[in-house]
Formats: C-alpha cells, sequence, structure tokens
C-alpha cells in the first residue's frame, strides 16, 4: 500500500461524509438523537478514520486469502 492509496482513501471518506451530513442536516437526525445538529460535521472525521482502516483491513485480508486481492 502507498501514501497514494491512503491519501485517495481519505478524500473520499471525506466526500462522502459531506454528501451524508447534508442528508442528515435536511432530515434532522442528528439533531433528534443528540440534541443539536453539529455532531453530524464529527463525520468528516469519523468516515475517513474508518475508511482507511477498512483499506487496511482489505490488505491484511488479502495476505491471507487470494479472494480479497
Amino acid at each position: 500500500m502507498h501514501k497514494k492509496d491512503i491519501f485517495i482513501t481519505i478524500i473520499v471518506g471525506i466526500f462522502t461524509a459531506l454528501v451524508w451530513v447534508s442528508v442528515f442536516l435536511r432530515l434532522g437526525t442528528f439533531e433528534s438523537v443528540f440534541g443539536f445538529k453539529e455532531a453530524a460535521w464529527g463525520l468528516v472525521l469519523v468516515v475517513p478514520i474508518v475508511y482507511v482502516f477498512g483499506l487496511y483491513l482489505g490488505e491484511w485480508l488479502s495476505r491471507k486469502w487470494a479472494f480479497f486481492k
């Protein structure tokens, strides 16, 4: 895995989070659960981290089983 892969994963994670933030803010989902709508912006930090973890998990699984390559 290269730094380029991690960088692209982070960028895709940020864009995905921004789309979900706009959906959640429009629906008022986070406001009803957490009491304030700013909690949705936490996704911009959480989603890229989860995506990078998934990238590492995929690399690890591909070393064990060729199916994941």
